[in-house]
């Protein structure tokens, strides 16, 4: 069985933050507020999505998820959000269901970590 990585890097690239940011701390708050109430917002969406079998809201949802998480740095979460994306809800519900659940706890630590990394740059 594999180890999940653990840590705030393992959760996001800091390094691909301050890239993106170019070291303004409250421009990098700003886009982990946005960042994390979107993605709730999505994930919301995509459980409804799923739980109806819905091939192209779920789709759409989960491109949303990983281009937003590359855009942060959240590597895996964006992984996870590509193999949702590719998984055809309808035809293959419990599949899309399974990604789905990986999405949804990566994005719970993510969110942990992010806030994390917020708190310490206070």
């Amino acid at each position: 069985m594999t180890q999940e990585p653990q840590g705030h890097a393992a959760a996001f690239d800091p390094a691909r933050v301050k890239e993106t940011s170019d070291g303004d701390v409250a421009f990098e708050r700003e886009l982990f507020e946005a960042y994390i109430a979107d993605c709730e917002e999505r994930l919301a969406r995509l459980e409804r999505s799923v739980s109806a079998g819905e091939a192209e809201p779920t789709r759409i949802e989960a491109h949303s998820i990983k281009g937003a998480s590359l855009n942060v740095g959240t590597t895996r979460l964006q992984d996870l959000a590509f193999t949702l994306e590719k998984t055809n809800a309808a035809e293959a519900p419990a599949a899309a269901r399974e990604a789905l659940v990986a999405v949804q706890a990566e994005f719970v630590r993510v969110r942990a970590a992010l806030e994390a990394y917020l708190a310490a740059q206070s």
